[in-house]
């Protein structure tokens, strides 16, 4: 199956491979349980030093190098915005003063690799590998979530938090199966109106000045497709004529949402204003398409929430897996699955993949492809969701 859209909640996460499973495994809770993210225990007050020597843990007999640890720190020295879009809430990557990072820091990173270790081992087992289509989902949304930020940080780091982040997809979908063919035609025949869609192409600019001279241009005979690719600053359309994909009632906003789907077809809008620019619009057809087109947004409805399966599997398997962790990194709680930073239990990172949490992804205010009002790439393809802090460890579909 194809997955191209995912939540804007995407986990920008990923930078720390696990850091966003982490969240979703339950390794930051909500401050009720006991040693959780919620403690209000104060950070040790003197330099935690750390020596990267030797293994910071072992996953069922497998080795976690604390070189590891290392080189993701020394990768993030190099783009202290990324930090931010990673960690979130962390005040500083290092301990005041110090060349040595915060004991939180080394704990999150940490729980990255042992639940990166764990998923990476279950896609063995399964013999699942990534595919192509969950690979450049998982890149474009690192992208998105980082921003600016991820050029900063070194080619290779960047390439591992995008294959992290498919592995994450490929198992969640494993988890996640298929509900009966039945159930999805019956949904199809009782909710027509649900899986209408209109599916349209446009030009986005910053003026409506711009926005005339683009539509005199196309009145004139040119190639739709070709002024998108030139004078479109929507960078995710353009280079693809300035196609929006097949688009559901609600997934765009205002004057736009009105063009899409009260517009007659077939002919040029425009200027349309919306929030993030000027648009020059032509829809190419509306309604419900027939079941085999719609199969893959019914799939995608029925299933379960992208990344609620995995985050739970990764909760129980990582209580039930033999983990332990070198006290120089921090101390190992099988009770639920999480590393305490040395030092205590300081109020930790949220990485929970919702809104406000370290695994989301900062709000886009034009992600690149994504429609006015849109809260992911508009394809007609779907996708699934996990978060960014995936180096160390994707509104979507999967």
């Amino acid at each position: 199956m194809t997955r191209s859209r995912w939540p804007r909640t995407l986990v920008a996460a990923l930078a720390v491979a696990a850091a966003g499973l982490a969240g979703l495994a339950g390794c930051s809770d909500d401050g009720d349980g006991e040693g959780g993210a919620g403690d209000d225990e104060a950070a040790p007050s003197t330099t935690v030093p750390f020596e990267w020597s030797g293994t910071a843990a072992t996953v069922n007999g497998t080795a976690i190098p604390a070189q590891v640890i290392a080189d993701q720190i020394e990768a993030f020295r190099q783009s202290p915005d990324a930090v931010q879009a990673a960690l979130g809430d962390v005040p500083d990557l290092f301990q005041p003063g110090t060349e040595h990072p915060q004991p939180i820091v080394v704990a999150d990173l940490l729980q990255t690799e042992i639940m990166v270790q764990l998923i990476q081992a279950e896609l063995v087992t399964r013999g699942i590998a990534p595919s192509e289509d969950d690979l450049r989902i998982a890149t474009g949304n690192v992208r998105a979530a980082f921003g600016a930020s991820l050029e900063g940080l070194p080619e290779a780091f960047v390439e591992q938090l995008g294959q992290r982040y498919a592995q994450y997809i490929a198992l969640d979908v494993a988890l996640n199966p298929a509900p009966p063919e039945e159930e999805l035609q019956a949904a199809y025949v009782g909710e027509p109106q649900k899986w209408e869609r209109s599916c349209a192409r446009h030009v986005l600019v910053t003026s409506e000045e711009d926005a005339r001279s683009v539509l005199d241009q196309l009145r004139s005979g040119a190639d739709f497709a070709e002024v998108a690719r030139t004078r479109s600053q929507d960078t995710g359309s353009a280079p693809n004529g300035g196609d929006l994909g097949c688009l559901a009632r609600g997934e765009t906003s205002g004057a736009f949402e009105e063009a899409l789907w009260s517009g007659p077809v077939g002919e040029l809008q425009g200027p349309v204003t919306s929030e993030v620019g000027i648009h020059v619009l032509q829809v190419s057809s509306r309604g419900v398409p027939p079941y085999e087109e719609a199969r893959e947004s019914i799939l995608l409805d029925k299933r379960a929430e992208p990344f609620a399966n995995l985050g739970a599997w990764v909760t129980v398997r990582s209580v039930r897996s033999e983990i332990t962790v070198d006290p120089r990194f921090g101390t190992w709680d099988a009770t639920v699955g999480q590393v305490k930073p040395v030092g205590g239990t300081p109020e930790g990172l949220d990485l929970t993949p919702g809104p406000g949490g370290a695994g989301s992804s900062p709000e886009p205010s034009a992600p690149a492809g994504t429609a006015p009002g849109t809260s992911a790439p508009t394809s007609t393809a779907p996708a699934t969701t996990p978060t960014t802090a995936g180096v160390v460890g994707p509104s979507t579909t999967r």
